[in-house]
């Protein structure tokens, strides 16, 4: 295929500029995120491996929110040294028109609309998805060696209802100290349970552990009735018993310590429309507000592009050089708050309301540029600041 004089000119340009922009918002965004992430998973007994998947998983959230604002700042860039360099007037000289400028930024901004609807429809709810099933598997692994290893410090879990008091050793020679397991029953009743050797076997085949009790004492109470107190109140009985017993031993699975994994997709997680929507004609169902708010920041991508010739057209004048980009970033910043919420509301209001806003939005993201581009068109192949 070949392609446009122009568009060999501003491509590669234009690609530097968006890899080099990407790269410095992804990295403050990892650097944002990464004390939060780190303090996460050294709470749950993780590594470094698992530091490192949670903050690739946390990447893609910030890419559909960065793409307008980096494609109005890339092509711009390009544009501005391209002209400074003097390359625009060698391509015009060679018959090269200047309309192929907003023809090559219309489609830098069509491929930013479908990267943008690609990653936060489908990208960053996968990515949301699996980092909520790596947490998990993180904190099963600690809960694992919780149990199974021993360490110099008291661990209290809930098992069955039951709760688990693993104490320190007692000696330096100990591998582990006392069990305690408080039972508070069904009734009125009460159990405490005391191990003084004790064991985690396990896992089975099915999935099952197995807890080696030895010095086993079990204590149990059942509260008798209460003899009025001198002063009037009511006053405490315990009717209690001691059991002691050589060896025991007890079985439990991970999951009556851990919740199970709930795999259903959460609202993030859920993708913008899968196979099985398509085919099985519930499409007019798939336009809600989420997908309104995807499409409506989708379509900032042209617009952002398109602003941009725009504003390399103004930066030629005196007072554009200086007031081009800025102006033009707070239009995109502005945009980015109004046009999602607003097709999300169409898109609530039904798929007649969603399809007139849809439109509305693109002829805008087309309309308000393209009128000054076609003014100062020209003006925009010239080096230096002309008159403002």
């Amino acid at each position: 295929m070949i392609r446009a004089p122009m568009t060999r000119l501003l491509s590669r340009r234009t690609l530097w500029y968006l890899a080099g922009l990407f790269a410095l918002i992804e990295a403050i965004f990892v650097a944002d995120v990464f004390t939060s992430q780190l303090e996460a998973v050294l709470r749950n007994g993780g590594s470094a491996p698992d530091l490192a998947l949670l903050i690739l998983l946390k990447t893609p959230q910030i890419v559909d929110f960065a793409l307008p604002i980096v494609i109005l700042l890339g092509v711009f860039f390009a544009i501005s040294t391209a002209r400074d360099d003097n390359e625009l007037i060698v391509y015009a000289a060679a018959g090269v028109p200047w309309t192929q400028i907003p023809a090559f930024a219309l489609k830098v901004g069509l491929f930013g609309l479908c990267a943008s609807v690609a990653f936060a429809g489908f990208v960053t709810p996968v990515a949301n998805y699996s980092e909520r099933i790596a947490f998990y598997h993180m904190e099963t692994r600690h809960a694992i060696a919780q149990i199974t290893t021993p360490e110099p410090r008291n661990t209290v879990r809930t098992v069955r209802g039951r709760t688990v008091i693993a104490t320190p050793p007692n000696g330096p020679g100990a591998e582990r100290g006392n069990l305690f397991v408080f039972d508070p029953g069904t009734g009125a009743g009460w159990r405490v349970s005391q191990a003084d050797d004790w064991a985690v076997e396990g896992p089975r085949e099915d999935g099952t552990y197995s807890v080696r009790l030895r010095g086993f004492r079990d204590y149990r109470g059942q509260p008798a009735a209460a003899p009025a107190a001198e002063d009037g109140g009511v006053g405490v009985a315990l009717d209690t018993a001691r059991l002691t017993v050589r060896s025991f031993s007890t079985e439990f699975r991970l999951s009556e310590i851990i919740a199970s994994l709930d795999r259903t997709r959460r609202g993030d997680e859920r993708l913008l429309f899968t196979w099985a929507d398509l085919t099985s004609g519930a499409a007019d169902r798939l336009i809600d507000r989420d997908a309104g708010r995807i499409l409506g920041r989708a379509l900032l991508c042209p617009f952002a592009a398109l602003l941009a010739v725009a504003a390399a057209a103004w930066g030629g004048t005196r007072i554009g050089r200086f007031a081009a980009l800025p102006v033009a970033g707070l239009i995109v910043l502005g945009a980015d708050l109004l046009a999602p919420t607003f097709l999300a509301d169409a898109a609530e209001a039904g798929p007649a309301a969603f399809a007139a806003g849809f439109g509305a939005l693109a002829v805008l993201a087309l309309a308000l540029p393209l009128p000054y581009i076609a003014h100062r068109g020209e003006a925009m192949i010239a080096p230096g600041a002309g008159r403002a």
